[in-house]
């Protein structure tokens, strides 16, 4: 009988370091899952950042070459203009 009694308790205690181990098992499987999603996320937050960091690279070389062409539109005025007054002082 005690024999009976100590295969039980040593059959429980068995039980409860397997199933310990699962639930460590698990713990660490949600650990590594959780670790995978931060990970990717932070890949997507930095690849968006790049993104827009083109984004903005872009839009600042755009505003650039229109100013320049404006200033050149201008400055082509304003010869044209002091062209046409040369002319007009010319007649006069």
């Amino acid at each position: 009988m005690k024999e009976e009694m100590k295969r039980e308790q040593e059959g429980w205690e068995k039980q409860k370091l397997e199933e310990k181990k699962t639930r460590e098992e698990e713990k660490e499987k949600r650990r590594e899952k959780d670790k995978s999603e931060m990970e990717e996320i932070i890949r997507d937050k930095e690849k968006l950042e790049r993104e827009r960091q083109e984004q903005l690279e872009d839009l600042e070389k755009r505003l650039k070459e229109e100013r320049c062409m404006r200033e050149d539109e201008h400055k082509t005025l304003e010869d044209k203009l002091k062209l046409l007054e040369e002319q007009h002082e010319d007649e006069l």
